[in-house]
């Protein structure tokens, strides 16, 4: 088949994926609808008009659906590619949607010719990817406060940002406030300890004496980071 070589594992996430896109890849682009995709998605992409947009969208379900099928098969449940719908909630944020299941959280992300997804026995994860070159110092001081500036000096600031994304995906806002009031207080190796203080933590006051934990994995210049909730 098309070949599931082209999908790798995001190490340290135990249904994450990630899935580069080839040449070969563009040329089978009517046979990914046929075969991964039902009826309400394949109207979906019709909606976009950007190639590249209808692009990452069928590399993201793809390898969505790959993850998930991994996820159901270890449960003990079989399904196939068109028996599992993603979907997106009023905020935009996705999900995947099963019969024999029910709701599954997921996260999908992409950027240049990667896109990767993550799934599981969660009640919410996120999931972002940078690449390890990308230049986001012209934005530093909108995003970090002095205190993570320096407490953080060791790190590229494209990892910074993407554990800053992963966060803002758990939660299904985005950046609707300040990126400063996702703070990350601590590291621990190739993991962030984040807390919500601001705005944020006025949206979501559950979090007031609770951390999130960010992992990261370093591809070929590329981060991902992930992060779930129990």
């Amino acid at each position: 088949m098309w070949g599931y070589k082209m999908i790798r594992k995001i190490k340290g996430a135990d249904f994450g994926y990630f899935l580069k896109l080839s040449p070969c890849f563009f040329s089978l682009l009517p046979a990914y609808l046929f075969i991964f995709f039902t009826e309400k998605e394949r109207k979906e992409f019709k909606n976009f008009r950007s190639r590249k947009r209808k692009i990452q969208f069928i590399g993201g379900r793809i390898v969505a659906k790959f993850a998930l099928r991994k996820y159901l098969k270890k449960r003990g449940k079989k399904a196939g590619y068109k028996k599992i719908e993603i979907r997106k909630r009023e905020n935009g944020q996705v999900y995947a949607f099963c019969e024999k299941i029910g709701e599954i959280p997921l996260s999908i992300s992409h950027t240049d010719n990667i896109c990767a997804a993550v799934c599981g026995d969660f009640k919410k994860v996120g999931l972002d990817i940078e690449r390890l070159s990308r230049d986001i110092k012209r934005i530093e001081k909108k995003v970090f406060c002095e205190e993570e500036i320096e407490k953080l000096k060791g790190f590229p600031l494209s990892i910074l940002w993407c554990v800053k994304e992963s966060v803002s995906k758990l939660l299904g806002t985005g950046f609707i406030h300040s990126p400063k009031d996702i703070f990350i207080y601590k590291t621990e190796g190739e993991k962030f300890k984040v807390r919500l203080r601001g705005k944020f933590l006025s949206l979501f006051p559950e979090f007031k004496d609770r951390e999130i934990e960010v992992k990261l994995w370093k591809g070929t210049g590329y981060v991902f980071a992930f992060c779930f909730l129990d």
